[in-house]
């Protein structure tokens, strides 16, 4: 698989963030959501506080379409995890590979459009050290998050409302191919070795917690041993560090202790129990999808 990497028209405003644990032999890369920028890993991992899911120092970037304020973006710009976005992140792992010395490998933590850049690129680039991947609210493909907002909207009745709104996301979203490139295409050919997190709330309005469901089951299905599925029970879209604080920051500690990484003792002991239970099989998933449908 080929993905061609073209010029983008903004600077990526990289930074590296360093934590108040100093640990030097992991560096982390985060990837943020649309309508977001940068500076939403300090609101919602709070690098600087011992309240994280941040062990060390890490790399933060923007995407081409991000502006300095919240909920505004630039729209031709959007790619949704596509060949630029691709090229944001790759950037930002190289850099902060470059920064931090004696690094050992890079977990790679995002959000909505930043979790499917992160899966997309694992599957891709064999060349980056990727330790773990934590991927919150995820979308599997562009249909997925269209349906589940016109079901969202009370709107999905209207005939060929689907074709229509996905027309009107293709204008909107210049750089965007529609039928191009999504997680759910590729990720069966991440390193069966890189741990992977998949978060999300089963109250998501915006991304469906069936993208991460079918995710899932790409990942097992693919022979991935070490993929695993932390369901929230309530939270906001891009706001679960927020809404499930406690519960989310333990269950990754957890997640680094299970991996060899390095993890807080306190967080992860509170835990361990939650994240034996994430690893569902594919039969139970389905179950779970098939009891959303019918609702």
């Amino acid at each position: 698989l080929v993905v061609s990497y073209s010029f983008c028209w903004s600077p990526p405003r990289y930074q590296l963030l360093q934590t108040n644990i100093h640990q030097q032999s992991i560096a982390y890369v985060f990837a943020h959501g649309l309508g977001a920028n940068k500076s939403q890993a300090c609101k919602l991992f709070n690098p600087l506080s011992k309240q994280s899911i941040l062990c060390g120092p890490v790399g933060i970037f923007d995407f081409p379409d991000a502006k300095p304020s919240e909920n505004v973006f630039y729209k031709k710009y959007v790619n949704l995890g596509q060949s630029r976005d691709i090229e944001r992140l790759s950037y930002a792992c190289d850099r902060t590979l470059e920064q931090v010395s004696d690094c050992n490998g890079i977990v790679l933590l995002g959000i909505s459009r930043g979790s499917a850049t992160i899966l997309n690129l694992a599957a891709i680039n064999k060349d980056i050290p990727i330790r773990a991947i934590i991927a919150e609210a995820s979308f599997d493909t562009l249909k997925s998050v269209v349906k589940h907002l016109l079901k969202r909207f009370h709107v999905s009745w209207i005939p060929f409302s689907r074709k229509i709104s996905t027309k009107i996301a293709n204008n909107w979203f210049q750089d965007l191919n529609i039928k191009g490139l999504f997680p759910i295409d590729i990720v069966a050919n991440i390193d069966k070795n890189i741990p992977i997190l998949l978060v999300h709330s089963r109250k998501d309005s915006v991304v469906p917690i069936a993208s991460s469901y079918v995710l899932y089951i790409a990942l097992l299905a693919s022979g991935h041993k070490h993929v695993y599925l932390l369901e929230l029970p309530s939270g906001d879209h891009g706001k679960l560090m927020q809404s499930n604080n406690k519960l989310y920051q333990n269950a990754v500690h957890a997640f680094y202790k299970k991996n060899n990484l390095p993890y807080n003792k306190a967080c992860a002991a509170k835990a361990e129990h939650i994240l034996a239970q994430c690893k569902p099989s594919i039969k139970e998933v389905r179950t779970r999808i098939k009891k959303k449908m019918i609702r």
